[in-house]
């Protein structure tokens, strides 16, 4: 992956939601990881200010489809993935979860308790 400090530097949050829900709605798995990648990260950096954000994306990595698709917890203006788009393109909630939101949120120490 190329630099992305430039990049969450250029986008706004509405450009990032609107970019990973295309990549989610055509069932882009790269396109995917990538926007979910940079959105992760620039939440992460706007850290305790946007506290709540990052709380929702985790829920709607963590909890059960039914769950996220009959609650409001998740304001977020990103659309749930679900099993058929799991299936569709190999990879998991709980993979994304894993390999790109929490390490993102890990990298700033002041959003660690």
């Amino acid at each position: 992956k190329e630099d992305t400090s430039d990049n969450i530097q250029n986008s706004t949050r509405t450009h990032l939601e609107e970019s990973l829900n295309t990549a989610i709605y055509f069932n882009s798995k790269a396109e995917t990881e990538y926007f979910l990648d940079l959105y992760a990260k620039l939440l992460s950096q706007q850290g305790r200010e946007d506290e709540a954000g990052l709380r929702s994306l985790c829920d709607k990595f963590a909890i059960s489809e039914i769950h996220n698709k009959n609650s409001n917890c998740c304001h977020l203006g990103i659309h749930f993935i679900d099993s058929s788009w799991e299936k569709a393109t190999g990879i998991t909630r709980s993979y994304l979860l894993r390999k790109i939101v929490l390490p993102a949120i890990s990298s700033n120490s002041s959003l660690q308790r």
